[in-house]
Parts: structure tokens; C-alpha cells; sequence
């Protein structure tokens, strides 16, 4: 209850701030047979999880966004980790990472076996001025492409060999940029070239891997323009587990929260 006051006064003092300016798998699950992607998959459902309210300065200002962000439902259906996919609107990031910390989901399965699950979750943070302001901001993801083995299904060492990435990019200046790979050891990969376009650029692609996700560990997937700074404007999360026991699957569709009415919201 302590450390839950003090989140949430951390986060009344970023308002105040801003108004001044404005678990567990089986260790030999049964194989299913090759196919589709999340095939097998009984991903995690929301049980509650309701969107945070907004402090005064925030609704009067009217922030709003739907945030792309990332949850691990652990196997017993407990909340484990919560993050962001996007750069932009950092101010309302805390807002919806708290909301998926408290939320509630029913623990899901792979191949009838316990397991953990990270999610792609739209967290609807506010109230936009207008119904039609949908502002899209840049994210990516990624799952492991069908067809590969049961340990790649997995995603175990030394046997993810493609993967598939989706994502969204609102505007890329020349001269473009690249979907990247940092390893644990922080060896950075390119996955995916991506070229320059003032018009929205949408990606679905299954590339290949190579030894990329071959060690075990937590591996981060970005989207970074070109240049000196090499921003990252998106970003997300692959587990590469050691065994079953340890595995952290992602799933491959995205869940989205409905928007909840109330003051703030």
C-alpha cells in the first residue's frame, strides 16, 4: 500500500509539474502441429483493467492518447512487467503502465500448457477533444513467424530462425531509418531497412534471424531513425528462455482496452 501512495503521489506531482506549463510452463509441453502463427496460443483475457484517472491539470488540458504498450501475464495470471512501445507522449506513459500493474487477467496457455504471455496492449489514457482525434504513434512488435519448430514456437535458445515484425511509422525524414535488434550482450542488429516517407508507412513482414536471438536473455526490438542520434521512436520486448520453464511467449495479436467514462477519462 506504501509504495503504491508513493507511485501514485509521484504521479500527482508530474501533473502539478505539467499544469504549471500547460510464472510457469510444463518442462515437456505436448507439440501442436505446425501452422499459423499463435497457433496453440490461448492468450491471456482482461478480467479488469481500467484505464487510470487523470489528474485535474491533465483532463482540463485534455491530454489524451491510445498508448501501445506491453504486459506479461505470468502463468498463475499475476501481473509481471509493464512498458511502453511508443516515445511519444512520455507524460502519459506512467498513467498506462500503472493501469495494466493493477489490472486483472486470466492466465493463459500454450499448447495446453501453463505459460507466460507478453501482450500487445492499446491503453486509452483520457479523453480526446474530438471522437475523430486519433493521433497514431509509432510501434512496433514482434512474434515468431509459423511454420518453425516447437522449441522456436517457444522462443528457446538456438531456435528462433525468422520472426515477424508489425508495426507503425506516422513519418520517417529522410534518410529513413531501421527496425534494430539489441542483444543482451548489447550487439545491435538490423532486422529491417526502412526508407524515408512523408506519408504513414505501415510494416508486416516476417524476416529472417539468422543467430540473432540464439542466446538466452531479454532482447529489445526498436525502431530508430537514421543519423547520428539513431532516436528510437518504438520499441518492445522478446524473451529467449533457456528452457520451457522459463519461456515468455509473444503473442501475436494485439489486445485492446475499451475506453472507460469518468472524470479524467
Amino acid at each position: 500500500m506504501t509504495a503504491r501512495r508513493g507511485r501514485l503521489g509521484t504521479l500527482a506531482a508530474m501533473a502539478a509539474a505539467l499544469g504549471a506549463l500547460f510464472g510457469c510452463a510444463a518442462s515437456t509441453p505436448t507439440a501442436v502441429s505446425e501452422g499459423r502463427p499463435c497457433l496453440g496460443l490461448h492468450a491471456p483475457a482482461p478480467q479488469r483493467v481500467v484505464p487510470l484517472e487523470l489528474p485535474p491539470t491533465f483532463a482540463a488540458a485534455r491530454l489524451a492518447a491510445e498508448l501501445p504498450a506491453e504486459v506479461v501475464v505470468k502463468a498463475d495470471g499475476s501481473v509481471g512487467e509493464a512498458a511502453m512501445r511508443t516515445a511519444e507522449y512520455g507524460v502519459l506513459a506512467p498513467f498506462a503502465e500503472e493501469t495494466l500493474k493493477r489490472g486483472r487477467f486470466s492466465p493463459g496457455t500454450f499448447e495446453n500448457n501453463p505459460a507466460a504471455v507478453r501482450l500487445p496492449v492499446r491503453v486509452p489514457i483520457g479523453t480526446p477533444r474530438r471522437p475523430d482525434e486519433a493521433h497514431a504513434v509509432p510501434e512496433i512488435w514482434l512474434y515468431v513467424s509459423g511454420g518453425q519448430s516447437r522449441e522456436a514456437r517457444w522462443q528457446l535458445r538456438d531456435s528462433v530462425t525468422s520472426v515477424t515484425l508489425v508495426g507503425h511509422v506516422p513519418k520517417l525524414p529522410a534518410p529513413g531509418g531501421s527496425v534494430v535488434v539489441i542483444a543482451p550482450d548489447r550487439q545491435v542488429h538490423t532486422l529491417l531497412t526502412i526508407p524515408a516517407s512523408d506519408a504513414p508507412q505501415e510494416i508486416r513482414q516476417t524476416v529472417p534471424a539468422g543467430k540473432v536471438f540464439a542466446g538466452a536473455g531479454q532482447y529489445r526490438v526498436e525502431i530508430r531513425g537514421a543519423g547520428s542520434s539513431a532516436l528510437a521512436l518504438a520499441s518492445a520486448r522478446f524473451t529467449v528462455a533457456d528452457d520451457f520453464h522459463g519461456a515468455v511467449i509473444n503473442a501475436c495479436e494485439p489486445l485492446v482496452l475499451s475506453r472507460k467514462t469518468g472524470p479524467g477519462n
